[in-house]
């Protein structure tokens, strides 16, 4: 249950598209059993927390996984398990990297597309990265799954998208304060 609440407040933006855009919670199919329409799934950012959590329960309820990771922030040890499931393949590679991404992706019938450059705030300092691991990095998961004839695919997106909360002495944040004044920030307010 805490791995379903922590998913559903992590991914409640996942977006699901098939043939026409609609919204749809994906993870509620999984967590759900309801998966009959992802039988041979890709999975870009497999070694990343939520990509690896992703993968146990693709395989618990019985999809073949392909998962594919270039290892630059995602962890090897996140899928432990997962290596050992005969459903499951890992295939260290890149989204930048256009014909092996197609390649890795032939037979697939779903893409979860979780790989990118979360290190958004300090875009600025890097803009092509950020170009390159998250803008055409999703194009050509996309232009993969066209040549493939794949037609689904669930992505999620980042809270820092919403930008950084402000800050101030007047305005500070459990993370800001000093551990016994924050413990008592989190607190209701006592009347």
């Amino acid at each position: 249950m805490f791995l379903k609440r922590r998913f559903k407040t992590s991914l409640n933006n996942v977006i699901c598209q098939e043939k026409s855009c609609f919204r749809v919670t994906a993870f509620y199919l999984v967590f759900t059993g309801q998966i009959a329409f992802m039988q041979k799934v890709f999975l870009t950012g497999a070694a990343g927390f939520i990509g690896s959590n992703l993968v146990d329960r693709l395989l618990a309820e019985g999809a073949t996984v392909t998962g594919w990771d270039n290892l630059s922030t995602g962890q090897i040890r996140f899928l432990d398990g997962a290596i050992q499931h005969p459903k499951f393949t890992l295939i260290r590679g890149d989204n930048l990297d256009l014909p092996a991404l197609t390649a890795a992706m032939r037979g697939a019938d779903f893409v979860f597309h979780f790989a990118a450059n979360a290190d958004i705030k300090d875009g600025w300092q890097h803009p092509r990265r950020d170009l390159e691991q998250n803008t055409i990095a999703t194009f050509n998961v996309l232009e993969a799954m066209r040549a493939n004839g794949v037609k689904r695919i669930a992505f999620s997106s980042t809270g820092s998208v919403y930008g950084e909360a402000l800050v101030t002495p007047e305005r500070p944040t459990p993370e800001t304060i000093s551990w016994p004044e924050g413990r008592k920030s989190c607190r209701p307010p006592s009347h």
